[in-house]
């Protein structure tokens, strides 16, 4: 049985991994709503505490629109770092996740 992962499924994939523990508490879609409105993929809250926002494009995509995609979560997760939701988290970090298919292709942490 193949298995697909995609946008909508793969958060819940990471979610279940990274919080199936006691180390590590989170929420799954947390929406932004001062002037950095949107949706926040995953938001750990542990510490340090992590925006993490992910990116999926088809298998075949080529590097350029791997990088392009690369920057664009970079800028969504700069955006949601400044939002009130996240305010007063200590040590707050963002990761920018994008997957070609079911294979990781770039992360940044900053």
């Amino acid at each position: 049985m193949a298995t697909h992962a995609n946008e909508t499924t793969l958060p819940g994939i990471l979610s279940s991994r990274l919080w199936g523990s006691s180390e590590h508490s989170g929420k799954l879609e947390t929406e932004s709503r001062d002037g950095n409105s949107g949706v926040i993929d995953l938001l750990s809250t542990s510490r340090p505490s992590y925006v993490i926002e992910l990116n999926h494009l088809k298998t075949n995509a080529r590097d350029e629109a791997v990088q392009k995609a690369l920057a664009g979560t970079e800028e969504q997760g700069d955006r949601y770092a400044q939002g009130e939701i996240v305010k007063g988290m200590a040590n707050l970090k963002r990761l920018a996740v994008v997957c070609k298919g079911p294979s990781l292709a770039r992360l940044n942490v900053f």
